[in-house]
């Protein structure tokens, strides 16, 4: 069926239909599937939303998902809905306290990907920027890896990343790029307003030419015989020392 993809796992399905962002074609389960809280609610979901439901084998399950851990629920559904970008940068809708946007360079792994954007539904992320090419996107495989939470979060996919950068300079944004061997720690840096993470990818980290574009870099302080913090790890430390800062914004008006 064209225009349609496969998820997998009890909690990207149940969380894509809690969503309510795709369309649901079919739901697979398999009868040996453990019964569970969230099973039974993924079942009443579809039931009050006519979504055709079928038994299949683990077998057949395993071939559709194209993985072996489909926790025994595989869903025929519209491809991932992105954002774009003009509705990042819509004036009405940003928050008192600015935007908070992440944007990915060179990240190809979707594990990492997966956890990232877990991490960044936690800390009130309103959108996550990848580019077009050489970068992990809104796979099947990457909803599984967070858990479901690649359903509730706002995608964009960017052709041109510095020429990204420029625009959301242009309108107000703070662009903070994340380098190991920078001078200046995150802990240093003011991130009231609206702010922009820019985040590399596992081997190569932010190209030179977005690194250029960043109005200042910074690092995670860190000690001990490890080099670097995975991906999504500093992205994850990075990402709350933003959300601690405009907690404390939040609380101050609140006084």
């Amino acid at each position: 069926m064209k225009n349609t993809e496969i998820i997998y796992g009890i909690h990207p399905v149940f969380e894509a239909l809690r969503a309510g962002r795709r369309k649901f074609h079919r739901i697979l389960l398999s009868p040996n599937a453990a019964s569970s809280r969230r099973m039974e609610k993924l079942r009443e979901f579809a039931a009050t939303r006519n979504i055709p439901i079928g038994n299949s084998s683990a077998p057949k399950l395993e071939r559709a998902a194209q993985s072996e851990h489909h926790q025994g629920v595989v869903a025929r559904v519209s491809p991932f809905p992105l954002t774009t970008l003009a509705e990042v940068l819509d004036a009405t809708q940003v928050r008192a306290v600015g935007r908070f946007l992440i944007i990915l360079d060179n990240l190809t792994d979707p594990q990492n990907l997966g956890a990232i954007i877990r991490s960044a539904l936690a800390v009130d992320v309103d959108a996550i920027l990848l580019p077009k090419d050489r970068s992990a996107g809104p796979t099947p495989v990457v909803s599984k890896t967070s858990a479901g939470a690649l359903e509730h979060a706002r995608l964009v996919r960017v052709t041109n990343v510095a020429a990204t950068m420029r625009q959301l300079r242009e309108s107000g944004c703070w662009l903070y790029g994340l380098e190991p061997e920078a001078e200046n720690s995150i802990y240093s840096a003011d991130f009231t307003g609206s702010v922009a993470l820019v985040i590399g990818g596992e081997e190569k980290g932010v190209r030179p030419l977005v690194k250029k574009n960043c109005d200042l870099l910074l690092s995670i302080p860190q000690s001990g015989p490890v080099e670097s913090l995975n991906a999504s790890v500093a992205a994850a430390v990075a990402m709350y020392e933003v959300y601690r800062q405009r907690l404390d914004i939040n609380s101050a008006g609140h006084a």
